[in-house]
């Protein structure tokens, strides 16, 4: 183990895995021991459809919210996919 500011200790991390291994290298570099113990994991959609027809109709919102910066990446990555992002949205 690296010596550091947490040395000998165990830190948890419990975000997504896909999130979770950068912050687990600073933990170790760090001097810590993580733990991985995810606590959620982020699917994909289960109604594609449903995605596929709110795009569609983009053009129609003054306002998109994203809740998560995962929501806003796969959001934007939907969009743009299948159009051009409205313009004033």
């Amino acid at each position: 183990m690296i010596a550091g500011p947490l040395s000998g200790r165990g830190i948890v991390v419990t975000r997504p895995r896909e999130h979770a291994l950068a912050l687990a290298e600073r933990i170790r570099a760090a001097g810590a021991d993580p733990i991985l113990f995810p606590t959620i994991e982020i699917l994909p959609p289960e109604n594609a459809a449903a995605v596929s027809s709110l795009v569609a109709r983009l053009d129609g919102f003054q306002l998109a919210v994203f809740v998560s910066p995962t929501a806003a990446m796969r959001g934007h990555a939907m969009v743009v996919a299948s159009r051009n992002w409205p313009k004033g949205l």
